[in-house]
């Protein structure tokens, strides 16, 4: 039997493509038509004493810690310098650009009952990012 390795090598997405893939699909992602989280009052508070809540409008429930969990999933793509290079102990010394988190890519309520899935902030909120 012999294997056909021109068909497999065929297939694959030349490497440096891929980088060029990677980017197309975060610009996307970002420009997607996710619906926004609803902010709703509630006429009893929670458990937790809270009567302003964020309601996802995808599976229709509040977005808190017992129901869902809300993400940030961000996109830090550095790129980081690289320092002499040092052959006797085969190491390359990176240093970082820059050590804040990167922008928002999208926001993912995370449920048992629903999964997950892609929401965006309501308009005129912001994240901020915590030490």
């Amino acid at each position: 039997m012999t294997t056909n390795t021109t068909a497999a090598a065929a297939a694959r997405t030349p490497a440096d493509d891929l980088i060029d893939r990677l980017w197309s699909i975060m610009h996307e992602i970002e420009a997607a038509d996710f619906p926004a989280l609803r902010v709703v009052e509630l006429d009893e508070p929670t458990d937790y004493g809270e009567r302003t809540v964020l309601w996802c409008p995808r599976c229709d429930q509040h977005v808190n810690v017992e129901d869902g969990y809300l993400r940030a999933i961000d996109v830090d793509v550095r790129y980081n310098s690289v320092g002499q290079l040092n052959p006797a102990e085969r190491t390359v010394p990176l240093y970082e650009a820059d050590p804040d988190p990167g922008d928002v890519l999208v926001y993912l309520h995370q449920t048992d009952e629903h999964g997950e899935h892609g929401v965006w902030l309501p308009e005129a909120w912001e994240g901020t990012w915590k030490a």
